[in-house]
């Protein structure tokens, strides 16, 4: 398709997508979440997009999972802000790698993750073997990384 194919591949770094503040309302997003559920191996998932949140050794979606009471975990201005990080990262990747914004998409599920030194228990649990993550044609990864 016409505009859709990237000028050049590779990967980018940056800390000029969202502020320190952003990062930190972001993180707290998903420890509330993730605190909620998780994995009994090593690494657990929330999806808010999808509602995925690993419980034990299964996933449940947390919106029907915990109904009404998600009101209480998760606000408006929450979501407002998982949209508008999720947008202005979509923008920069398109910006950098020379494409438009308006024909790229986001891979779904778009996630958290917390990893920790528990012994993998499911296949979900070991992301350290080679793998590659695709959707079709065109594999494009988004990661936000907090170390604080």
């Amino acid at each position: 398709m016409n505009g859709c194919t990237p000028r050049r591949c590779g990967r980018g770094v940056t800390d000029a997508v969202i502020t320190r503040e952003e990062a930190e309302r972001i993180r707290r997003i998903a420890e509330r979440g993730l605190s909620l559920g998780g994995s009994d191996g090593g690494a657990s998932i929330l999806d808010l997009h999808s509602g995925a949140l690993s419980l034990g050794k299964h996933f449940v979606n947390l919106y029907r999972y915990f109904g009404d009471k998600i009101q209480d975990i998760f606000t408006e201005e929450d979501f407002a802000l998982y949209r508008d990080v999720r947008q202005r990262i979509q923008q920069r990747i398109a910006q950098a790698f020379g494409i438009s914004s308006a024909s790229m998409y986001l891979t779904k599920p778009t996630f958290f993750s917390r990893i920790n030194s528990t012994e993998a228990k499911t296949t979900h649990d070991e992301y350290w073997h080679p793998h590659v993550d695709k959707n079709g044609s065109i594999v494009i990864s988004n990661c936000i990384v907090f170390c604080l």
